[in-house]
């Protein structure tokens, strides 16, 4: 009578290891490619919500920038507003607004942290007073910052100003911009992140109305 054999021979442990060996890559390829394709939707969508708050602040607030004038430490009235290459400053119109007519922003870029961020308050930002650096003290007037974008390689104005009937670009404003020191026209928001990604929001602003002949 044959004994039955229970041991395995060298060529079908050979089998079985390379069997296992192929299944377990496959199922860590899956695994790494699943890990990937949620990395992906997650840069997907926080660079959506990026794109909706950018959208946000160049329909709400931009749009709405408005002439505002406030008395300096010399007693002189100025406008309230900066325009600086990747520095803005403006007073725009929430007219109904429970906190008041006046919305005062403040977009930078944060080299530090290689964000852009929106500071809301609503009383004055005066320009004499706030930079881009600067520390302000808000027990009195608090204000709300927001985190706009992240990993941004640089963030980018442009004015455009009418100047003897012509359409100009200026990537500084001050009063003297324009002959009656009227707000630019419209501004453009240029963000450029850190994948090589670029993106422009270019908004005519609300305060310059007369000059409709330009378009939207």
């Amino acid at each position: 009578m044959k004994r039955r054999r229970t041991s395995f021979t060298l060529i079908e442990l050979v089998v079985a290891t390379a069997v296992f060996m192929l299944v377990a890559a496959t199922a860590v390829m899956a695994l790494y490619a699943g890990q990937s394709t949620w990395r992906r939707i997650r840069q997907h969508h926080r660079r959506l919500n990026e794109y909706i708050a950018l959208d946000r602040i160049a329909d709400t607030v931009v749009r709405n920038t408005v002439p505002f004038k406030w008395q300096n430490e010399s007693l002189a009235d100025k406008v309230v507003f900066t325009g600086d290459a990747d520095f803005l400053l403006l007073t725009a119109l929430r007219a109904g607004h429970e906190n008041g007519a006046f919305l005062f922003l403040k977009l930078y870029y944060n080299e530090n942290d290689k964000t852009v961020v929106a500071e809301y308050r609503n009383a004055p930002l005066l320009p004499w007073l706030e930079t881009k650096n600067s520390t302000p003290d808000t027990r009195t007037y608090p204000r709300h910052t927001e985190v706009v974008a992240s990993q941004v390689a640089s963030l980018k104005f442009l004015y455009l100003i009418i100047d003897d009937n012509e359409l100009q670009n200026l990537e500084d404003w001050d009063e003297e911009s324009t002959d009656n020191g009227n707000l630019p026209v419209a501004i453009q928001i240029t963000v450029t992140w850190e994948d090589g990604t670029v993106k422009s929001w270019l908004r005519r602003v609300g305060g310059t109305s007369c000059f409709g002949k330009y378009g939207n």
